[in-house]
């Protein structure tokens, strides 16, 4: 069997769940089990567990502290992922915006997004 590639890794569907909470909650200091993680995803608690190693490998969370078995994790707000991410989906929007007002964007022009780190 062939290793995923990049792509294959990050865009499945509890992958993109999950980038997507986390780009949303990317500037607000919570804490979040595994378990809590999934759920506020929208995925199960095995679908988490597959993408886990990948999460890990992006550095996407960053544990935080235990309390009894449970480790808690915080968004890492450093990820260069999370930021691209959240940038990728800033420019969805707009486009979607335009295409509802009835504007095309000029071709092969981008308007840029700013993100902040």
């Amino acid at each position: 069997m062939r290793e995923k590639t990049v792509a294959e890794r990050i865009l499945n569907p509890p992958m993109v769940r999950l980038l997507t909470l986390l780009s949303e909650v990317r500037g607000v200091d919570v804490e979040y089990s595994k378990v809590e993680l999934a759920g506020s995803a929208g995925i199960s608690y095995a679908s988490l567990y597959r993408v886990w190693p990948t999460v890990e490998k992006f550095e996407l969370v960053v544990p935080s502290r235990k309390v009894g078995a449970v480790e808690l994790f915080k968004v890492n707000k450093k990820s260069e992922v999370l930021r691209r991410f959240s940038a990728f989906a800033v420019q969805l929007g707009y486009e979607e915006v335009l295409k509802e007002q009835g504007h095309a964007l000029a071709e092969g022009v981008e308007k840029p997004v700013p993100v902040k780190a």
